[in-house]
């Protein structure tokens, strides 16, 4: 099974965060891993504010960063995604757009 995850969960899995046990179960559950394109710049700006609060070191948010890289197998160009995912979170009343990106390409989204 192919999953479609958000920067909320990528991050889960190189950095002690709330829930992070069960977003690393996500990586023994499903075949491969997606995420929109702009995945990278978000975590790396999350990695950035963990060092700015002393919660990591720099070393560490590189190293999370390239893990990112490793895990994450595809690439999804969000313009294949955002229109869809912005008329399903109208009809559903969801707040955020991109926490409906991975019911807009068909595939279920972890709750985190």
């Amino acid at each position: 099974m192919t999953f479609v995850v958000d920067t909320s969960v990528a991050v889960k899995w190189v950095v002690d965060e709330p829930d992070r046990s069960l977003a690393r179960c996500l990586l023994d559950t499903v075949d491969r891993i997606e995420a929109p394109d702009f995945v990278f710049v978000e975590a790396a700006n999350v990695l950035w504010k963990k060092v700015q609060r002393r919660e990591l070191s720099g070393q560490q948010a590189v190293e999370g960063l390239d893990a990112l890289f490793r895990l994450i197998e595809s690439i999804v160009p969000s313009n294949l995604l955002v229109e869809r995912a912005l008329r399903i979170a109208i009809d559903m009343g969801v707040r955020s757009a991109t926490a409906s990106i991975s019911h807009a390409s068909n595939i279920p989204k972890p709750t985190s």
